[in-house]
């Protein structure tokens, strides 16, 4: 509720100025998550689902209508879209692409990659990770870390809430 009220204190005060009409605003998050499995916070090195889906909301005075955009993003998108609707060039260093809905194009065959390493020393290398490669309806996920080295590998058409592990399953990641 506090959040809502803050966000319509910003909205009033951008329509009071006259701004609103002219400004985009995104609403996002680094993560969603998974209280149905009894996962609240940063406290597991998951990457199920409904954590690596995060909200995405953009008003925009270039889109008059709701478009909900089904084939897969990523937040490195944000950058190439928002430098795109202030007419300024993409940093030739950013990877993402611009979302469908402000020109980019729609790709179901894209491949997402979602990575969490929050437990490693900003000194060193990376010694605890989990990294996460979703292309169609295939996902792996790898878990690297001193205590488990592992690979899990699920097909989302067939198995939405990531139940059945193929690999641990002894079906070969590859074939997949």
């Amino acid at each position: 509720a506090e959040v809502d009220t803050q966000i319509g204190r910003l909205i009033d005060h951008l329509k009071a100025t006259g701004e609103y009409d002219e400004t985009l605003i995104i609403f996002t998050s680094d993560h969603g998550e998974l209280h149905e499995r009894g996962i609240a916070g940063h406290t597991a090195p998951i990457h199920y689902e409904p954590v690596v889906h995060v909200p995405l909301i953009a008003f925009s005075p270039e889109v008059s209508k709701r478009v909900d955009v089904l084939t897969p993003t990523s937040n490195i998108d944000l950058l190439p879209t928002i430098a795109s609707l202030a007419n300024l060039p993409n940093p030739t260093w950013s990877e993402g692409e611009i979302l469908p809905q402000y020109g980019g194009t729609e790709s179901s065959d894209r491949t997402i990659y979602t990575f969490d390493a929050v437990k490693n020393s900003a000194f060193g290398p990376l010694v605890r990770y989990t990294l996460g490669m979703i292309k169609g309806s295939s996902k792996l996920i790898r878990f690297k870390y001193p205590e488990y080295d592992r690979s899990e590998f699920y097909k989302l058409d067939s198995d939405p809430q990531e139940l059945n592990d193929l690999a641990a399953n002894g079906l070969s990641i590859e074939a997949q």
